[in-house]
């Protein structure tokens, strides 16, 4: 068992293949945080924001899924950084 252990990959805690710096790493660990309250049934308040801006994270509900995004991607050097229900692992967009 030890054997089969020690050949598995190590999974990324992220898996976008961009460098980021602190602030933006601050942003992902925040749509962590979110990504736990709407799997489990929440929304996030105003107490998670963006580490740049100071701005609450945008939430768009539909019939289908729960999309939290960064209010300033941009401030980052990105189009879009968000989670969503479906998709509950944080996803950079360049």
């Amino acid at each position: 068992m030890l054997i089969f252990a020690a050949n598995q990959d190590i999974k990324p805690l992220r898996q976008d293949p961009y460098n980021t710096d602190v602030v933006t790493d601050q942003i992902i660990w925040n749509l962590w945080q979110i990504s736990r309250l709407i799997q489990g049934g929440k929304l996030p308040d105003d107490t998670l924001v963006c580490p740049a801006s100071k701005k609450p994270f945008m939430v768009i509900q539909t019939k289908m899924d729960i999309i939290v995004r960064s209010p300033n991607p941009e401030l980052y050097g990105f189009k879009d950084i968000r989670v969503s229900k479906k998709n509950p692992v944080p996803e950079i967009i360049k």
